[in-house]
Parts: C-alpha cells; sequence; structure tokens
C-alpha cells in the first residue's frame, strides 16, 4: 500500500493499493515514493488502487531499475580517524574526549 505523508505514513482508508506485480516490475521497497494515476475503488473494493508508476523516487521508473541496491554496495571502511578533542579546549567540556574514547570516528563510506 501506498501511504500518505500527510496521515504521517500510517494506515488509514486513504491508502492506495499497489499490486504485487508491480512492487516486482520495479522492485519496489519501503519507504519509496510512488508517483502515478489512481482509480477509485470498484464494487467489492475498499482501496484506490494505482494504475501507472510514473516516477519513484523522483526518477524514471527505467533508470531505478538499474540502480544498485545499497546493501549490494561494496563498503570503503574508515582510513582516517575524525578527532573529536581539540588541543587547547576553550571549556572544561570532556564530552570530544569520551566520544574519541568511547565511539572513535572515522571516515567512511559505500562505493
Amino acid at each position: 500500500f501506498l501511504r500518505s505523508a500527510n496521515a504521517n505514513y500510517l494506515p488509514g482508508p486513504d491508502d492506495i493499493y499497489i499490486s504485487p506485480s508491480q512492487i516486482r516490475r520495479f522492485s519496489l521497497k519501503t519507504g519509496d515514493t510512488v508517483e502515478g494515476p489512481i482509480r477509485s475503488p470498484k464494487e467489492g473494493e475498499r482501496y484506490f488502487a494505482l494504475l501507472k508508476v510514473n516516477t519513484i523516487n523522483f526518477d524514471d521508473p527505467e533508470k531505478i531499475r538499474h540502480k544498485i541496491h545499497f546493501d549490494n554496495l561494496t563498503p570503503l571502511y574508515p582510513t582516517s580517524r575524525l578527532k573529536m578533542e581539540v588541543d587547547n579546549p576553550p571549556s572544561t567540556d570532556i564530552s570530544p574526549r569520551v566520544i574519541d574514547i568511547v565511539a572513535p570516528l572515522g571516515k567512511g563510506q559505500r562505493a
């Protein structure tokens, strides 16, 4: 189902049904923003239905299909450390030092 940001993405009667075939065809995942025309419920149906997917995450659906999923990207582990503590601190705040000791930070990303 597609949920509205106006309803804080909570389930409700205004949810829009999206067929499993469209979900598979476009490899849709939770959190994707989908736009397209909808139709009102037919007799015996309870929800509006998505007729066609025009955009996914504000981009052409064909471009989205060829993107690599985040979990499949190669991680680049931190090679340089971000030092939070400064040499001549302007105050006696030890928070940056505690961060350096307990949870050191480094520069890294997924490529």
